[in-house]
């Protein structure tokens, strides 16, 4: 409460309770005076009518009773009583009714203030001697009547002077909220203008706001002095703020900022994250200001490639130390599609070495956003992708679209509830084998299954996650060599009761692991010769960065008789190097990637060695066909005598 309210409260409550004691002062001084006349009356009445029965001529009873009742009969008294001196009553005239009539005081008021009536007395002789007594009770209603009309009338006045005393107040609280608005409100909010104003008009100064008002003008002038000064002080601050200090780009804070306000322009576009993996070896093996340079070379190579696309480079942001994001708001999928192919291809040209002699290695996801999505749906759903091109060890861009109910499935799961969720499922037992029938082996006969891990839901209604979407998350959190271990055991118990050859597929995380292989052997040693039955499809990944590692899982399973294929060769050419000591059953062609190289000529040179190649090592090959255009390779692979089998 205000310190005005506060004064006027309190003087309200001064004068309100002079008021009520006034009223209640003058009602009791009433009642009083009434009570004494009342009494007076009575005692006047006694003694007069004492006088009249002593005469002679009023001595007999008949005469006694008629003057007892005349004066009874002027409505003035409640009770006359006459007594001789044995106090017998001789003469008695009273009312039994009650006190009010039409006029008098409410109840409630007469319980209040009761008016007080004694009983006068007085003493009736013959002659010398003294017959009886004569007592008299005047009747108060009169008076109660009289003192209740001076209640109501003194009441009102009391009323009429607090209601007026109210809009006193009222007035002198809008007249003083007037004068401080007038005064002091408005140099205090022409401190908050950066500009001048027009000036008030004049008004009249009242002297105790007068000094207040100076001083508030003088503040105010001095500020506006230093607002330039910190304005500017601001701004640079802001820039600070929502920059990253040495590529100069937005940060993580500024493009979260920007990217809501898109989301909720209900556009679609795209949104690009790559992650430089080695950031740590490099600032290791290169000075600061090396990497620094190096950094801001990366970041005007981005921004001309956005602005030669017409996009708007102030969409690329930095945020963390390895992490750049680019938003392609509105950009459609060839559009974005073309500009990260170009993008991947300036991050390649512009990798550094590392200490142990290879190159930093650049990891790339893209996913699209509509405009009901949330920015933490998106988000997740980039990291998770990011996961995947981690998991996968290529360098490709890995996209992940927001349909799909797998998509829905696993977009909101964050690193902490992935890791929670995998083990569970290990320990429960709810990651199993999905075996299909495969596609067969060109030049070889027999049926293939290909198996692959399912995440089952712990709760009915959800839907189980397929391996493509938890295992690059498992390669992340370092779970991919129980996975993998538990595919071995599926696999094994598989080829227990199932005949045809079973192929699975191993993360090449695992096949790093130090220790893996001999689980892995362990695990296969039970199933005997069924082992030999069993196809493990490698990625190309592991013989292009791993290959040491690689060639010594294979040498420790061979032993057993299991049979190894090879995936994603024509995405990584160096591993047509070790063809010749894997000693492969068959490798996956993808007809989409050979369709594309044999557009150019020296992808037509490269994918006529790879098939010569296959063909004098006596390695099938397994067609992954994604289009129906595929003449041309038909062609290709007769003219290298790669047939499928009659």
């Amino acid at each position: 409460m205000s310190l005005l309210k506060q004064l006027l409260l309190s003087v309200s409550c001064a004068i309100l309770a002079i008021l009520i004691g006034t009223l209640w002062f003058s009602v009791d001084s009433a009642r009083q005076y009434l009570s004494s006349q009342l009494q007076a009356q009575g005692e006047s009445a006694a003694t007069s009518l004492a006088l009249t029965l002593s005469q002679p001529s009023n001595q007999d009873l008949v005469t006694q009773e008629l003057l007892i009742a005349a004066l009874y009969d002027t409505g003035q008294f409640e009770r006359i009583r006459f007594a001789d001196t044995s106090g017998t009553i001789l003469v008695e005239r009273s009312t039994q009714q009650e006190k009010e009539f039409t006029g008098s005081s409410p109840a409630w008021f007469a319980n209040s203030l009761p008016i007080e009536v004694p009983v006068a007395s007085a003493h009736v002789s013959n002659g010398w001697n003294q017959i009886g007594t004569i007592e008299v009770k005047p009747a108060d209603e009169y008076a109660r009547a009289s003192l209740w009309k001076s209640f109501v009338r003194v009441t009102l006045l009391v009323l009429g002077a607090g209601i007026a005393w109210g809009v006193f107040v009222l007035m002198v609280m809008a007249w003083l909220r007037r004068a401080l608005r007038e005064h002091v409100q408005f140099e205090l909010q022409q401190m908050d203008q950066s500009e001048s104003v027009p000036s008030r008009k004049k008004v009249r100064t009242i002297p105790e706001l007068e000094a207040v008002t100076h001083t508030l003008s003088t503040v105010r002038r001095r500020i506006r002095v230093s607002s330039q000064e910190q304005n500017a002080r601001i701004e640079q601050l802001q820039l600070e703020l929502n920059c990253d200090p040495v590529t100069g780009l937005a940060n993580r804070k500024y493009f979260v900022n920007l990217f809501r306000q898109v989301l909720q322009q209900e556009e679609g576009g795209h949104v690009l994250l790559f992650r430089q993996r080695d950031l740590l070896p490099l600032n290791t093996s290169l000075s600061r200001d090396a990497v620094d340079a190096w950094l801001k070379l990366l970041t005007q190579r981005c921004t001309e490639l956005l602005q030669k696309n017409g996009m708007d480079s102030g969409n690329l942001a930095r945020l963390n130390g390895s992490d750049f994001i680019v938003l392609l708001q509105g950009q459609t999928g060839p559009q974005v599609m073309g500009f990260a192919q170009e993008l991947r291809n300036a991050l390649q040209e512009l990798r550094q070495p590392l200490p142990d002699g290879s190159l930093c290695r650049w990891s790339m996801a893209m996913t699209n956003y509509e405009g009901q999505d949330t920015l933490s749906a998106v988000m997740t759903r980039l990291d998770n992708a990011l996961m995947r091109a981690e998991g996968a060890g290529h360098q490709e861009v890995e996209y992940r679209p927001s349909e799909g109910v797998h998509s829905e499935a696993g977009s909101s799961i964050g690193e902490q509830e992935w890791h929670s969720r995998i083990e569970r499922g290990l320990e429960q037992g709810r990651i199993e084998l999905n075996v299909k029938p495969g596609v067969e082996v060109w030049g070889q006969a027999g049926q293939i299954y290909d198996a692959t891990l399912n995440l089952l839901p712990e709760q009915q209604g959800q839907a189980s996650l397929p391996a493509y979407l938890f295992i690059p998350v498992a390669v992340r959190l370092g779970l991919s060599g129980l996975c993998d271990l538990r595919t071995m055991e599926l696999a094994s118990d598989w080829l227990a009761s199932n005949e045809g050859s079973l192929s699975i597929r191993v993360s090449w995380a695992s096949v790093i692991k130090p220790g893996f292989a001999d689980q892995v052997a362990e695990v296969l040693a039970k199933a005997g010769d069924k082992a030999q039955r069993l196809i493990i499809e490698l990625d190309a990944y592991c013989l292009s960065e791993y290959d040491v590692e690689t060639v010594a899982f294979v040498d420790t399973l061979r032993p057993l008789g299991v049979q190894f294929g090879l995936r994603r060769v024509l995405e990584q050419p160096e591993s047509i190097l070790w063809l010749h000591v894997m000693a492969l059953k068959y490798i996956v062609l993808d007809d989409e990637r050979a369709q594309t190289l044999q557009t150019e000529v020296g992808g037509r040179h490269l994918l006529t060695a790879f098939l010569q190649s296959l063909r004098e090592l006596g390695i099938g090959l397994r067609r992954v066909t994604r289009t129906s255009n595929s003449a041309q390779l038909d062609a290709l692979l007769r003219e290298n005598a790669v047939t499928p089998r009659p």
